[in-house]
């Protein structure tokens, strides 16, 4: 259904009335001054308001998503260097040393930095509770603990296990999130009118 310019010239002057309205609204008046004050009754400013709030609650939604995800991607990129750190981590260490007889290779197997453990957990934590997830922070406080305890452990196998037993967990909860998610398509601009 098309709209005809005298629509669209009614449909522009709400624009212009409903942006006063929030003008006049944010700085303190009452309905009733912004009413006498537009020429226009209280009901209307009433409609007006309910209009504008609800555009703000809209907009406000959006601006909270893309807040969200901009979080989310960065917690990501974090959590890909602290388990790429944690790989390095576990490659075996060469050094060679220049001695009267000649250079001299030694090599030392090297379990893993469990900081970069601890650095992932951190940034599963926050992603957690960005995403209203509190469900798992019992365990993942009992994965750091047992992280930390066995700092010193080559084999680090038990946290291994809890730490892959977690994030299956965690990536079933962020596929339910999902589907739970605001729609995050663009506003254009305008007030919503009744009936558009």
């Amino acid at each position: 259904m098309t709209r005809s310019r005298h629509d669209n010239r009614k449909y522009a002057e709400l624009d212009e009335r409903r942006e006063q309205v929030a003008r006049l609204y944010l700085k303190g008046y009452t309905q009733r001054w912004i009413a006498n004050e537009l020429g226009i009754s209280q009901s209307s400013v009433s409609a007006d308001l309910k209009r504008i709030r609800e555009q703000w609650r809209i907009e406000a939604a959006h601006k909270y998503e893309a807040w969200l995800m901009e979080q989310l991607a960065k917690l990501d990129a974090i959590e890909q260097e602290a388990w790429a750190g944690w790989e390095r981590s576990q490659q075996n260490s060469v050094t060679i040393t220049n001695g009267p007889k000649g250079a001299t290779t030694s090599t030392r197997n090297q379990a893993g930095d469990p900081r970069f453990l601890d650095m992932a957990l951190s940034v599963i934590e926050r992603r957690c509770r960005l995403l209203g997830l509190g469900a798992g922070e019992e365990t993942l406080q009992s994965l750091r603990q047992a992280t930390q305890a066995n700092g010193e452990n080559p084999e680090l196998s038990e946290s291994r296990q809890q730490l892959d037993r977690l994030l299956a967990t965690l990536a079933e909860r962020a596929k339910q999130a999902n589907a739970y998610t605001i729609d995050a398509t663009p506003l254009n601009g305008s007030l919503p009118y009744a009936g558009s």
